[in-house]
């Protein structure tokens, strides 16, 4: 095994790809028959085989816990799970992660009990899987099982199969335990039969049945199967502890896990060992049995052993201390500080941005030079009593107060409360309350309470686009009462509420940058208002180097308390790499901490200090692990060379690291209006680790003698901090800087930033790729970009705090400085944005994005999954094709770029389709051999041709491999152009410093990227002289053009970028005969509806209107609206057929926060209105019965077959027909059937063998007698005659059925086998 980990190493090492051994993961749910014993003991002879295995191995017995099995999060990487379970009762998300698993198609390996492996009640959803499990996964149910020991030999016709290989069989093997029943699934086969003894025969009773048990049985005990998903299974009752010192028994279960992987099978002179010795060498190892003990395969980098000393700075929810319980401890002012005190602040976002300014502390250390004090802020923005979303297993602010071991605490609450108005006060008294009595008592610093000062909110203001101050009447209602309750508990109190509004009310430059979020000048009034309240003296003059110090300090304490990535730090990704990838790092940033802290008391103390800051006791980081192999790298000229390329086209190389060495690791781009390409580049990317500083950068490249390849380049802003994404907008550049949301600006005109301002903070940063990204101007001049899954984020407004978690969409407009939360679902990591003609919204997941723009559902809900909708992850970019110098044919599609499963550029079609927008895979532009080409954004540029930024790096992914595997490419990044051969660059329109009427006139061009520039221009332009240059340009559009409409809707879109109106133009155009324009008028009228007399009326005429866009776009209007008026207008959208996307939207509109209050709950309303409850049934009907997985990347890659037949069938309504009852394939064709059924009732189609109708159809009406099928519901017979078969579709829904045609010509019937059906519901399948 050495020298194989050797030569592996040699191959890594000169550049070749190496797969590693499969991700063998064992899931251990019951200590029935010891598998906690023998499951980590059989994983350990995989350890020695060269597998990578984890076992989720709980130390208590998981049989009915509701705590169920944690770590099931591992399915989604595993290759193949093995289950060793008995009568579980899992909460439905871990369950939900065994059926995604499961429906993957992915190898399932089951042992003994775990064909009765679940419990749960009959009245749950999940009973089902009670012998579903069983039938479904493994291919027999439990049914009973006799007394004694079993008797192994070969089943009839098993002899040669490769699981038997080193198995001797010429004797009857003596297994222990004692012989269980089954009933193998058609198309199983036995390998090995056991024969069995039972002291009780005769009849048996038990909840599975009644059997005739007889005093000498013989049943199936070991068989190969693939299960309905399509996943390879092998399966054994076998498994007693005993059986396990059978050497024979010990190989067939690795040689059956290998099978199932799809791996070969060891020869028979591998070494396999009995669970004693396994045992023992395991007991050797010293290797803890934790819940998740994950061992790796190493190529090439020794793996460094766990120091138990580094567990200390995990500051993990499950395991972290909690403080002690001591007598309550009051607090008076002025506070009295002792020598290495603690300081805390916690709270809202008022203490978490006071670490950017560093005033309170700097005063805190000038005026207690002698007293070494150790501040940390513990502050989170928008946290409120009660709400404080965290990651998974993130610390809580109780046991932070721990680790600080804090004596004082200043904690910051009452703004984001007060927004629930007079009607939220009583409940805010109780909150408020309950955690000053409770945090009293709570000794953090291991001796006694702490000392608390409670700071109230600050004042509003109104600023340009803001009216803030509108607040303060509840600001003030919740600052008295925070000093009533304060003097009651007497604790100290500062009113900064008071200090600010009258500061404010002078006739003096703002205290804040938005009307709520205090700038530099007014964190001076905060720190010198909180300093003289607290310790009754005035504050010393500012000593600005212990400032700096003190920001350096907080700089690395913010990367401690709050990193990046932490779903791999203290979530469900930390199995892999957590403590290599982390621990090591929290404990060097605490000594980074420490060190700046004694620069502080240094400066205070008035010694001379370093001009470098003394990190020489900071450790090296241990070496990471390398799991599995990189892919190969090659220089751009040679990548070049690996591009399969549509004859259509030319692809040169337009930039690349060698001729710029600062375009290294580009993520977005973006074209300015001067035709200069913009890139953000992240070698930071994926983790800041202590002693780097991140220094991420957007650089800007130019063509000056316009023959497609840069020749010029320059740095705009260097020091960012991973720029998931940027946009270009009022004059300056909005950048994602995970967890802030910052714009940067040069003032000066040299070219580069020089300003920066955090404008939100508090997104998300579990996943440094799932943070904010996509930043795209809608039509309308909002900034929309989204989040990916595993994320919390919450953000202080001044219009109230916005939270969202697990992935959704977010809109800012920034004249007003206002957030607006839409379209959250349980969602992947999405990337790629773009807008059609008509401003219909189109990403990855879901493709057709503008069906998902209802407002949120109160948090922390999420809408429902979009079940049987398009929705991928794998692609980072879109982009329309409207350049008329691209092929005719292509017009009107658009183009993607995709990075997994392969790598390459596509184009697509672009449909209408009854009920929403769908796609169409045509063909590939650009088809990659090295998978190092990782393409992440696309973009057409000014002079016609698409350009292609790529990340290219032999590392793709960070949950495969260490944040700090070495391999990662931090010099790399190319952008290459596509251009049809032939075309002439075409020549953009002047945009920069040009008059409004031309800008204006550009908005008539058919290229969308030219409209989009030119308006982003006009929005940074003066907003009254770009309403009067409008209004003439409208007043002179020409009605016999054949765009009239849509110049219209570019106008009212033009309106909204400058935050003006012009509803009698949005009156035209929701009355006018053109329905793509009426769906854009009505998506505005969520904005102006307010302006309309006649606004209900309007509403409810537009969501009964014939277009189903139409009223897709009322539906989800009504959730802005949020009136009872606009919840009667939703109810009528549901009166009108719906599907697909339309039924999506009314149900997430209904869902929304805004509109769910006006009926959920409401007995009379929901009697009163019996569509509602009939519309959320056949919804939930349809969410249970579609195929309940996303569009993966099996599905697209077989999709992307350039001979792909499609077929489009559906049920005719009220029939019980199919619309299509004849379709011709050729034999070995891939084939996609795209099924539709608008019916009321369910159906589904089968294609079965010639001639087989009679006989499938009639064994479908048996299984309606049986009770299990007819509660399953599905009606597929388990006949070999069943080719395939989609699932039973639920009335208004849809769902794919993808295979190969059959190699031999025949007519092929397709029918439904819902029961009766088939008589008459079928059609031919003509192979020729």
């Amino acid at each position: 095994m050495r020298n194989l980990g050797l030569f592996i190493a040699t191959l890594l090492a000169l550049g070749q790809v190496q797969a590693a051994k499969p991700h063998a993961l064992f899931v251990v749910g019951t200590h029935h028959y010891s598998p906690h014993e023998t499951m980590p003991a059989l994983a350990s002879q995989l350890d020695a085989l060269g597998w990578k295995t984890s076992v989720l191995n709980p130390s208590y017995n998981p049989k009915k816990n509701s705590k169920g099995i944690a770590g099931l999060e591992q399915l989604q990487e595993a290759d193949v799970a093995i289950f060793y379970t008995r009568f579980l009762r899992l909460p439905p998300d871990q369950f939900r992660l065994i059926q995604l698993y499961l429906e993957a198609g992915k190898p399932v390996v089951g042992f003994r009990t775990s064909t009765h492996a679940f419990d749960y009640p009959k009245d749950n959803s999940l009973a089902k899987w009670n012998n579903g499990f069983g039938s479904d996964a493994l291919g027999s149910q439990y049914f009973a099982h006799l007394q004694g020991n079993t008797s192994v030999t070969l089943a009839n016709g098993a002899d040669g199969h490769s699981i038997l290989t080193g198995i001797n069989l010429a004797e009857p093997i003596s297994a222990a335990g004692s012989l269980y029943l089954a009933d193998l699934a058609q198309g199983a086969q036995p390998l090995l039969r056991g024969t069995g003894k039972s002291n009780k025969p005769g009849k048996k009773t038990n909840r599975f049945g009644t059997f005739k048990i007889k005093p000498t049985m013989t049943q199936d005990v070991a068989w190969t199967w693939k299960n309905k998903w399509g996943g390879r299974v092998f399966c054994t009752t076998l498994g007693h502890k005993n059986s396990f010192e059978n050497r024979s028994i010990m190989r067939l279960f690795i040689n059956g896990i290998y099978w199932a992987a799809g791996e070969k099978v060891p020869s028979e002179k591998t070494k396999i060992l009995p669970l004693t010795k396994l045992k023992s060498r395991l007991a050797k190892s010293k290797k803890p049995e934790t819940l998740a003990n994950t061992r790796y395969k190493q190529n090439g980098k020794k793996k460094e052993p766990k120091s138990p000393e580094l567990v200390q700075y995990a500051l993990f929810e499950k395991t972290a201390p909690r403080p002690t319980i001591t007598s309550p401890v009051n607090t008076r002012f002025p506070l009295k500080i002792k020598r290495g005190m603690s300081i805390a602040f916690i709270g809202n976002t008022l203490l978490d941005r006071s670490q950017d300014f560093g005033y309170l502390e700097t005063f805190l250390h000038q005026a207690h030079p002698n007293h070494d004090l150790t501040v940390r802020n513990l502050a989170w923005s928008a946290d409120a009593l009660g709400i404080q979303p965290r990651p998974a297993n993130f610390a809580d602010t109780d046991q932070h107060l721990v680790f600080v071991e804090a004596d004082i605490i200043f904690a910051a609450y009452g703004f984001n409360e007060s927004f629930a108005g007079p009607d939220g006060l009583s409940k805010f008294q109780d909150d408020l309350n309950g955690y000053i009595t409770a945090i009293k008592t709570k000794a953090f610093n291991g001796k006694n309470g702490p000392r608390l000062v409670l700071l109230s909110p600050v004042a509003n203001e109104n600023i340009q686009g803001v009216s803030a101050a509108v607040n303060n009447t509840n600001l003030r209602l919740y600052t008295d009462a925070m000093r009533k309750i304060a003097a009651k508990q007497q604790i100290g109190f500062v009113d900064l509420f008071s200090v600010t509004e009258k500061a404010m009310a002078a006739p003096q430059q703002d205290l804040t940058f938005n009307g709520c979020h205090l700038n530099d000048d007014g964190y001076r009034l905060f720190a010198g208002t909180v300093f003289r309240a607290a310790f009754g003296i005035e504050t010393p003059v500012l000593n600005e180097e212990i400032r700096a110090a003190v920001l350096e300090k907080n700089r690395q304490f913010f990367r401690r308390f709050r990193p990046v990535n932490t779903f791999y730090y203290t979530g469900g990704r930390n199995r892999s790499y957590g403590y290599l990838d982390f621990l090591p790092a929290m404990r060097n940033f605490d000594l980074m901490t420490t060190n700046r802290d004694q620069r502080i008391w240094d400066l205070a103390n008035g010694k001379q200090v370093t001009r470098k800051i003394d990190d020489s006791n900071i450790p090296p980081l241990p070496q990471t692990t390398q799991s599995r192999g990189a892919n190969q790298l090659l220089a751009p000229k040679d990548e070049l060379k690996a591009f399969e390329i549509d004859p259509r086209f030319e692809v040169n190389l337009f930039a690349s690291e060698k001729d710029f060495p600062d375009l290294a690791c580009p993520i977005q781009m973006r074209w300015d209006a001067k035709g200069r390409l913009w890139v953000s580049c992240s070698t930071t990317y994926p983790h800041v680790y202590p002693g780097n500083e991140s220094n991420d950068k957007i650089i800007i490249l130019e063509d000056t003698d316009g023959d497609g390849r840069a020749d010029k380049s320059s740095v705009f802003a260097d020091n960012l901090q991973i720029p998931l994404s940027f946009e270009l907008g009022n004059g300056g550049v909005y950048v994602s800087e995970e967890p802030h949301f910052t714009f940067i600006k040069d003032t000066d005109g040299d070219g580069k930033a020089d300003t920066r301002e955090k404008l939100l903070t508090g997104f998300g940063c579990e996943d440094s790729h799932h943070a904010l990204h996509d930043f795209a101007w809608t039509p309308d001049g909002d900034l929309i970009f989204r989040e990916g899954v595993f994320h919390h984020s919450q953000v202080e407004t001044p219009y109230g705090p916005v939270r969202q978690q697990n992935s959704g969409w977010f809109r800012f407009e920034p004249k007003r400085h206002r957030l607006t939360a839409f379209g959250t679902h349980q969602s992947t990591n999405p990337w790629g944005v773009t807008f059609d003609d008509w401003g219909q919204h189109m990403a990855s997941y879901p493709i057709y994005a503008q069906a998902f723009h209802s407002l949120d559902p109160a948090y922390p809900a999420q809408h429902p999954r979009p079940v049987g909708l398009r929705a991928y992850s794998g692609t980072c970019g879109q982009e329309f094709v409207d350049f008329p110098n691209w092929p005719e044919e292509m017009q009107g599609g658009f183009v993607k770029v995709r990075y997994k499963p392969t790598n390459r550029v596509e184009f697509h079609r672009w449909h209408e389709s009854e009920f929403g927008y769908e796609e169409e895979y045509v063909s590939n532009i650009i088809f990659s051999r090295n998978l190092s080409f990782i393409p992440v954004d696309l973009r057409y540029g000014p002079d016609g041709a698409m350009y292609v930024c790529d990340w290219y790096n032999p590392v793709k992914g960070h949950a495969q491999y260490s944040l700090r595997d070495e391999r990662r490419d931090r010099e790399s990044g190319r952008i290459f152009r596509i251009m049809p051969k032939g075309a002439k660059p075409q020549k953009m329109p002047r945009i920069d410093g040009e008059p409004l009427g031309q800008l204006l006139d550009i908005l008539k061009r058919r290229e969308y990227r030219y409209r989009y520039w030119a308006k982003r221009e006009l929005r940074d332009r003066d907003p009254a002289k770009a309403k009067a240059a409008i209004d003439s340009w409208v007043a002179k559009l020409d009605p016999t053009d054949p765009r009239h409409r849509h110049h219209q809707i570019e106008a009212v879109w033009t309106y909204r970028g400058i935050d003006a109106t012009n509803t009698q133009l949005l009156g035209e155009l929701l009355e006018c005969d053109d329905h793509r324009a009426r769906a854009a008028a009505t998506h505005q009228f969520r904005y102006w509806h307010s302006q309309f007399k006649n606004s209900p009326t309007l509403l409810r005429k537009l969501a009964n209107d014939p277009s189903s866009l139409v009223r897709m776009e009322a539906a989800i209007a009504a959730s802005y609206i949020g009136t009872p008026a606009a919840l009667d207008a939703l109810l009528d959208t549901i009166k009108h057929p719906n599907i697909g996307h339309l039924s999506y939207a009314i149900r997430t509109a209904l869902g929304s926060r805004m509109i769910e209050p006006l009926w959920k709950g409401n007995a009379d309303f929901i009697a009163e209105h019996p569509e509602l409850a009939v519309f959320m049934t056949a919804f939930n009907l349809r969410q249970k019965m579609s195929p309940n997985k996303r569009y993966s990347a099996k599905d697209a890659q077989f999709d992307s077959q350039k001979n792909l037949k499609v077929v489009k069938i559906s049920a005719v309504k009220e029939r019980m027909l199919y619309d299509i009852t004849r379709f011709e394939v050729v034999a070995g064709q891939p084939v996609r059937i795209d099924f539709t059924n608008p019916d009321a009732t369910a159906h589904n189609l089968v294609i079965i063998m010639p001639g087989a109708s009679e006989e499938v159809g009639m064994a479908a009406n048996e299984m309606a007698k049986d009770s299990k099928e007819a509660q399953r519901g599905q009606y597929v017979p388990k006949s070999k005659k069943v080719l395939h078969a989609t699932p039973m579709v639920a009335p208004l829904s849809a769902t794919a059925l993808r295979f190969t045609a059959p190699e031999e010509p025949g007519d092929y019937p397709y029918i439904c086998t819902f029961p009766g059906h088939w008589i008459i519901m079928k059609g031919v399948m003509v192979v020729k």
